[in-house]
C-alpha cells in the first residue's frame, strides 16, 4: 500500500512540474529587443498607411488593423487624421477633427499608456491619457497603466500637451499586452512595435515582435 501511495505521488509531482513549464515565468521584457520563440517581423522602409483624402484634400484619414503575430486575430488597430497644410486656407473655424495618431487595441490587446492632467478652469483639472513612448531596453512588464486605446499625440485648440510622440526626432516603441489562460490563471504576454512618428502625418511602423 505504501509503495502504491508513493508512487502515485512521484506520478503527481512530475505532471505538476510538466504543467508549469507552460506557465509564462516573470522574465524582463525589453522593448525593441529580439527573444527567441517570439514572432518577430521588421519592415525595412517601414509599414506606412494610406490617407484617403475628402474632395477639398483638406482632411485626411487612414485606418489599418494588423495581425502581428499572423494567427489570424487582429491585435491593433491604428487611426490617423491629419489636414493638409496645403489647404489649410479652407478651414472654417476650428478643425474638426483635430489632427490626431490613435492605437486600439483588438480582442483583449491593452496598450502601455501614460495619465497626463490639464487645468480647465474653476478649479478643475481633466485627465488624458496617451500611448508612453518607450525607449530601446525598457522593461515593458514593468509598466502600470495599461489602456484599450489611446493617442500616441493629438492636436488641441487650447494648447494642452500634445502627447509624448510629439516633435520627436527618434523612433520609440509602444507596448502592448494581452492576458491568456493558463491553468485556472492568467498571465500576461507581451509584445512591442517600433514606430517612426518624426512626422507626424506620416507615421511609420518599423518593426515589431509578439511573445
Amino acid at each position: 500500500m505504501k509503495k502504491a501511495t508513493y508512487f502515485l505521488i512521484i506520478l503527481l509531482t512530475i505532471a505538476y512540474g510538466c504543467q508549469k513549464t507552460d506557465i509564462p515565468q516573470n522574465q524582463p521584457v525589453p522593448a525593441g529587443v529580439q527573444t527567441t520563440g517570439w514572432t518577430y517581423v521588421e519592415n525595412g522602409a517601414g509599414e506606412t498607411f494610406t490617407i484617403n483624402w475628402d474632395a477639398d484634400v483638406l482632411y485626411g484619414n487612414a485606418v489599418d488593423s494588423f495581425d502581428l503575430d499572423n494567427n489570424g486575430v487582429y491585435d491593433i488597430e491604428f487611426q490617423l487624421n491629419v489636414i493638409n497644410p496645403d489647404s489649410s486656407h479652407l478651414l472654417v473655424g476650428m478643425p474638426n477633427p483635430f489632427p490626431n495618431f490613435r492605437a486600439i487595441g483588438k480582442n483583449g490587446v491593452t496598450i502601455a499608456s501614460i495619465s497626463h492632467s490639464e487645468y480647465v478652469g474653476l478649479g478643475q483639472t481633466t485627465t488624458n491619457y496617451f500611448v508612453k513612448n518607450l525607449n530601446l531596453g525598457n522593461d515593458i512588464t514593468k509598466e502600470k497603466l495599461w489602456r484599450g486605446t489611446a493617442p500616441l499625440w493629438q492636436e488641441n485648440p487650447v494648447g494642452w500637451y500634445p502627447g509624448p510622440w510629439t516633435g520627436v526626432e527618434q523612433s520609440y516603441y509602444l507596448a502592448f499586452r494581452r492576458m491568456e489562460q493558463f491553468g485556472n490563471t492568467y498571465f500576461p504576454k507581451y509584445g512591442w512595435i517600433e514606430i517612426d512618428c518624426t512626422v507626424l502625418n506620416n507615421p511609420k511602423l518599423v518593426r515589431w515582435a509578439v511573445q
